[in-house]
């Protein structure tokens, strides 16, 4: 399952030295939902090698100077 990543946790997932990819999702976006799955089957596939997490992007306050690509609402962020 993917690691939830908050503004209290952010800075402890820089810190780990391995490649991240943030969703950055919402409760109403049904593209979120459709991809969530996917990221958390991604998350165990790549346990280890990359942290793969998901953040409520209404709620996430610390990301800047940060590759951004959204696709449709999800927004997918490497770190």
């Amino acid at each position: 399952m993917a690691l939830k990543i908050n503004n209290e946790n952010f800075a402890e997932v820089k810190a780990q030295g391995l490649p991240t990819v943030i969703d950055f999702w919402a409760t109403w976006c049904g593209p979120c939902r459709m991809v969530a799955p996917i990221i958390d089957e991604l998350a165990e596939e790549y346990d280890g090698k990359v942290v793969i997490g998901k953040c409520d992007g209404y709620l996430f306050k610390c990301f800047k100077n940060i590759v951004i690509s959204k696709f449709f609402f999800c927004w997918l962020v490497w770190v």
